[in-house]
């Protein structure tokens, strides 16, 4: 028997013990279930997860070769579910479709946060924890291009799809509710010390509401 740690603690795993991997694994979880001697199932289809080389290269002969089957078998069963979700279309989907078809795209909105970057933004984004949405990752009226998303025209990229981790985002959004706050705060001090100065007619935060404005005289 080997303790592993997981994100919900540890536990004590028997070789030869069976588990079926989804993406709810981390690939470090996955690595240390392997060399304890772990059985591992991938699922092929939604719950497919998708590792990097280096951390394939980390597991056992058996484990790497069920990796390998459920990742061709995922590869056919995804491209089969594209060419449903899009067959309802019948003309030159680059070319043809409108802006909102081309900009339709659906991730797990559970993991990520998803925007279209202008190919000069990409580097930006990039430095801010974005990354290109990958072709496993996302459904679109339009195919992924070099495994990754993007709507061009005559040849020419004009944007692609990022997507940013929901946790960094919601803490992103929360520092910018903070600072609009102090900057509301720091104006609406500075906007009555000017009234109070002069004496003179003016609106006035109402003390009973922040949110409500009244006429002073």
């Amino acid at each position: 028997m080997s303790t592993v740690v997981t994100e919900k603690g540890t536990k004590t795993v028997k070789s030869g013990e069976k588990f079926i991997v989804s993406d709810s694994f981390n690939p470090e979880e996955l690595v240390e279930l392997d060399q304890a001697g772990a059985v591992l199932v991938f699922d092929a289809k939604e719950g497919f997860v998708q590792l990097d080389d280096r951390v394939v290269a980390q597991l056992g002969k058996d484990n790497k070769q069920r990796y390998s089957f459920a990742k061709e078998f995922h590869d056919a069963w995804r491209g089969e579910e594209h060419a449903q979700f899009v067959e309802k279309f019948t003309v030159d989907k680059q070319l043809m479709g409108s802006a909102s078809d081309r900009l339709n795209i659906k991730v797990d909105g559970r993991k990520f946060k998803i925007r279209w970057v202008r190919p000069d933004n990409v580097s930006k984004m990039q430095e801010l924890g974005y990354s290109m949405v990958k072709k496993d990752e996302a459904k679109s009226f339009l195919d992924a291009k070099a495994g990754h998303y993007e709507i061009s025209k005559l040849g020419q990229t004009e944007l692609v799809a990022m997507k940013v981790p929901v946790s960094i985002f919601n803490e992103r959004q929360k520092a910018k509710v903070k600072v609009n706050q102090e900057m509301a705060g720091s104006w609406r001090k500075s906007g009555k010390a000017e009234i109070d100065s002069v004496g003179g007619q003016g609106f006035l935060e109402s003390e009973k509401n922040g949110q409500d404005w009244e006429e002073r005289t």
